[in-house]
């Protein structure tokens, strides 16, 4: 089988691509050290994100699992009522990759002063003049988050570390050491040396292989679902789409019929996890046997984990890896791709 090929596999991979996946631990691990521990007593009531336009989608992914995990709001500036104006008392303000937008960072600064905010600059050369809001301002280099094309998880570790390091997160609910140590295993169980027969992304990437593909998640694995079809998309260049339930046991539950042909070689894949609850549980499961039913082809993903962060984080790498092995067998390079611009 074309998998068992391992040489094959990593010439085609030009970009090294593959590398980047395996590196996804030690990336979130550099990540967290590059916070300062809680500096401030001050309790935070909100993180208000100021970014620049490629990382929107992402950043309202994490704002739907900060409300739902660590019940923490998340705005982007763009949110708010009256912009930068609109930003209240008590409000942890961070600047993603902003460094040719001076002046929007100098009216932060100057909106400091007689304020309880606190403004976290990632990755800018901007020079602090105001010496005394010093203790209000951070300024943090990531070295993940200079590259043009940042993964999903990476932006969630940097969002979930500033809230740990400025006492918003308990350090209970973010444990990186348990996280990376359940990525690294993920990974062993799914990368190129381990065969078809034992690896379950290569099966489901062999299941996908000139399928129409529509991907189905509920509660905090939304995003995840959504992460999903956009590295299909990308990766392998593979048309597939994203469902949420229940939402779409109203509209496209009824739309199994036709056309036929295109439905027959369609696969709806279902992510399931022991952390929903009885009600998400029974809708997985009575959907995906509606669709079996009916003769449209199933699989399920189960989340695995011993927390929900966690769930999160292996199931996306093993999105990645089940992308990158579909680019492998239609003979793609899973180089970055860049954005169609229309005229």
């Amino acid at each position: 089988m074309f998998f068992d090929d391992v040489e094959k596999i990593l010439n085609t991979d030009s970009t090294n691509y593959h590398k980047s996946l395996k590196e996804l631990p030690e990336k979130i691990e550099k990540i967290f050290s590059s916070f300062s521990s809680i500096s401030d007593n001050k309790q935070y009531d909100q993180i208000i994100i100021l970014h620049s336009d490629q990382f929107n989608c992402d950043f309202e992914e994490i704002k739907l699992i900060f409300r739902r995990i660590f019940q923490i709001p998340i705005y982007l500036v763009n949110d708010l009522v009256g912009g930068l104006i609109g930003i209240s008392d008590f409000s942890l303000i961070v600047s993603f990759n902003l460094e040719k937008k001076t002046l929007l960072i100098e009216n932060l600064i100057n909106q400091l002063s007689d304020s309880n905010n606190k403004l976290i600059i990632i990755n800018s050369d901007f020079q602090i003049a105001n010496k005394t809001l010093l203790n209000q301002i951070e300024i943090v280099e990531i070295e993940e988050f200079i590259e043009k094309s940042i993964q999903f998880p990476l932006l969630m570790t940097m969002c979930v570390v500033i809230a740990l390091s400025n006492g918003m997160i308990h350090p209970s609910l973010f444990d990186v050491t348990t996280i990376c140590k359940e990525l690294r295993e993920t990974i062993r169980k799914i990368d190129i040396a381990i065969p078809p027969a034992k690896n379950p992304a290569k099966r489901l990437a062999g299941q996908m292989m000139d399928r129409m593909i529509v991907l189905i998640g509920t509660d905090f694995l939304v995003p995840v679902a959504k992460y999903w079809k956009e590295q299909m998309n990308n990766v392998s260049r593979t048309w597939s789409q994203f469902e949420k339930l229940p939402g779409m046991k109203l509209n496209s539950i009824n739309g199994i019929y036709f056309p036929e042909k295109i439905l027959s070689q369609s696969l709806f894949v279902f992510f399931n996890s022991k952390f929903l609850d009885l009600n998400q549980a029974k809708e997985v499961f009575e959907v995906k046997n509606y669709f079996l039913s009916g003769g449209i082809g199933t699989d399920e993903v189960v989340a695995r984990g011993n927390s929900i962060v966690s769930q999160i984080y292996n199931t996306c790498i093993f999105g990645d890896y089940v992308s990158y092995y579909l680019s492998m067998m239609y003979g793609v390079d899973p180089k970055d791709n860049k954005l169609y611009e229309m005229d």
